[in-house]
């Protein structure tokens, strides 16, 4: 495999992936905090299959969740899985191929904050002024429940277009403040601006 990276992973590590299940029994996890309620949503690539991390802001509260999916909970220290990933270090993404640090049953599937289901998650809360700047963080295991799966081209349009998206409004808002954030972080900073490159 090209510089020692392989995208295919032994029987171990599989078994040891499938043996964690498809689903997430909430009433084993009563010490985590429940934001099963709360209108996450994640924002990926179109063709992105593992979903690792989803947003909610709450305007009321002027309250930004990120919740990362809790990879730490099913891959334990010292087993084939953790062995295997720390060799590997990170994914790596080619434009014509994706070589993954964790097994897909892990990656794409209960580590996958996908729409509709529980997940683990490891939660940030950020809580901010009325001038955006932050006054308190917090951070905490919890249990999320995403309630949409956004593209990037996807989101690009709605910003523009400003459909009603009912319980996911709140993205309007959390979008003018990162455009006032950003605003800001340029003000002594140099822009470089980018293309996705894609391959069909």
């Amino acid at each position: 495999a090209l510089f020692n990276k392989n995208n295919e992973f032994s029987d171990a590590c599989i078994k040891e992936a499938l043996a964690n299940g498809d689903s997430v029994d909430a009433s084993m996890y009563e010490n985590r905090m429940d934001l099963r309620a709360l209108p996450f949503c994640t924002i990926d690539p179109i063709h992105a299959k593992d979903f690792d991390d989803a947003i909610y802001f709450d305007i009321q509260k002027r309250e930004i969740y990120v919740a990362i999916a809790d990879v730490s909970e099913y891959v334990y220290a010292y087993s084939a899985i953790d062995k295997e990933a720390r060799n590997r270090g990170f994914s790596i993404y080619f434009p014509h191929i994706a070589i993954p640090m964790l097994p897909h049953p892990l990656s794409e599937n209960i580590c996958s904050l996908k729409p509709h289901l529980d997940r683990l998650a490891y939660c940030f809360k950020i809580t901010l002024d009325h001038e955006n700047k932050v006054i308190k963080e917090e951070l905490f295991e919890g249990i999320i429940n995403s309630k949409r799966r956004f593209n990037y081209d996807e989101v690009d349009e709605i910003l523009v277009q400003k459909p009603d998206l009912k319980e996911l409004s709140w993205l309007y808002e959390l979008f003018e403040i990162t455009k006032n954030l950003r605003k800001m972080r340029l003000k002594n900073a140099f822009e470089f601006r980018t293309e996705e490159l894609r391959m069909n």
